[in-house]
């Protein structure tokens, strides 16, 4: 699970990852707005690519959240579930708490990296997400993944979420952040909860759908299968940089 380690070499590569993909993606950004609007004035929010807004997310949970599994888990000896809970405590509270998450926002935004990102206020959102990956590990996963259980249940699940839940379901991106004053009630936290309860149990039937897929693939076409994780390795590039190419051609 990548942001597991609190090996210093493992922290430098994420700063590489991140901060130093987001510089690099801004640089592109600058020389490709400046070949096409030679003259005229640039702003920093169409520097960076709306694609790299995860960059910075990973980047601040990769020094919180990891660091407080590190602790709970590894010093304190705890249960995985404890700093899973307050993880996700941590991250209401960044929500919901007016006073502190504004002047945070304020204050992170001032920074040109972050300036530039259109949606830094999911990062205390999709946090919930990056918690659930440390609490359940690469071990877990794959047994997870590979139980016939979860293989025959998964398809079974996406139906039932899609049916009865199709609201959360087709929101992939929604995110119940809308900061007011005296929103930390025990129904805002029901409703963040439910919306993470689908969306992460409908997320890992998906994920197991896909395992079994690979599975079969890698026994029946391994040559297919080996060409399709080079390309979904290389995958990350394309994503990063195809809407620097996009705005290039549309603007010129």
């Amino acid at each position: 699970i990548f942001g597991a380690s609190m090996a210093s070499s493992s922290i430098c590569n994420m700063l590489c990852y991140t901060l130093g993909t987001g510089m690099l993606t801004q640089l592109v950004g600058t020389v490709s707005q400046a070949a096409v609007s030679y003259g005229s004035p640039m702003h920093l929010s169409s520097l960076m690519a709306p694609s790299t807004w995860y960059l910075f997310d990973i980047f601040v949970w990769r020094l919180t959240i990891t660091p407080l599994f590190h602790v709970m888990s590894e010093k304190l000896r705890m249960p995985r579930a404890f700093p899973f809970l307050t993880a996700l405590v941590i991250m209401y509270l960044c929500r919901h708490w007016t006073a502190p998450s504004v002047a945070c926002f304020e204050i992170l935004r001032s920074i040109p990296l972050v300036a530039a990102q259109p949606n830094f206020y999911g990062t205390p959102h999709f946090g919930n997400y990056f918690a659930l990956g440390l609490f359940i590990g690469r071990e877990g996963a794959e047994q997870l993944f590979l139980d016939t259980r979860t293989q025959f249940l998964a398809p079974l699940v996406i139906l039932s979420c899609t049916m009865y839940f199709s609201d959360i379901v087709t929101a992939v991106y929604h995110s119940p952040i809308d900061i007011q004053e005296g929103a930390i009630t025990f129904r805002s936290f029901g409703l963040d909860l439910r919306f993470l309860g689908v969306v992460t149990v409908n997320m890992l039937a998906v994920l197991a759908c896909i395992a079994q897929i690979a599975t079969i693939l890698s026994r029946q076409l391994p040559r297919l299968s080996d060409f399709i994780a080079g390309c979904g390795s290389r995958t990350l590039y394309t994503y990063v940089l195809h809407l620097h190419l996009k705005n290039f051609y549309s603007f010129g």
